[in-house]
């Protein structure tokens, strides 16, 4: 399967499941550290209504936030920073689009509609170490790196014990430090 990457600015492709919208994870909003601000408090608005928003998976909204959901995404449309491309919810072409949703969703060819990309392959695939690699490389046993650390603690405490206690000096008066006129 040929992977297609979406640019950054596409509308959100979404679709409904036992009364749950879902967003795709390839859609939704990132947050990036030095990133827009808009970007970035659009990113929060819609993390913070969301029923699930696990990292690359897809975002849910339950019915009860999909009114605030319209609001937001209208609102961030109508402050002009964010065009109708970025908040547009789109459905595939034989969806049903909700009442409550209509205003900021449109319909797009099931062709185009993907709606979970497929998971990466996983480059481990069994539990079992590799054999091949040299035990040096394998890292050290857990029972030698406790003893390791114990030593380690030992010492320190009897470095600690050899060091003489620090003197408490008197502290001078504020008015030595007040340079005197002649």
């Amino acid at each position: 399967m040929v992977k297609v990457y979406r640019r950054e600015k596409s509308p959100l492709r979404t679709w409904i499941e036992e009364d749950i919208l879902y967003v795709h994870a390839d859609d939704v909003p990132t947050y990036k550290k030095q990133g827009s601000i808009v970007r970035n408090s659009f990113f929060w608005a819609l993390r913070s209504i969301a029923a699930q928003s696990p990292m690359g998976k897809a975002w849910e909204f339950e019915t009860a936030v999909w009114f605030a959901l319209q609001r937001m995404l209208t609102n961030f449309t109508d402050s002009g920073y964010l065009g109708t491309r970025e908040t547009q919810l789109e459905f595939r072409e034989d969806a049903i689009i909700p009442a409550l949703l209509q205003t900021m969703a449109t319909w797009i060819p099931a062709a185009e509609f993907d709606p979970e990309p497929e998971p990466e392959p996983s480059c481990y695939l069994d539990d079992e170490p590799d054999e091949s690699l040299p035990s040096a490389l394998a890292g050290p046993d857990e029972t030698e790196q406790r003893k390791r650390n114990r030593q380690k603690r030992a010492a320190f405490k009897r470095k600690a014990k050899r060091r003489p206690e620090r003197e408490e000096r008197p502290t001078p008066p504020y008015s030595s430090y007040i340079k005197k006129q002649p």
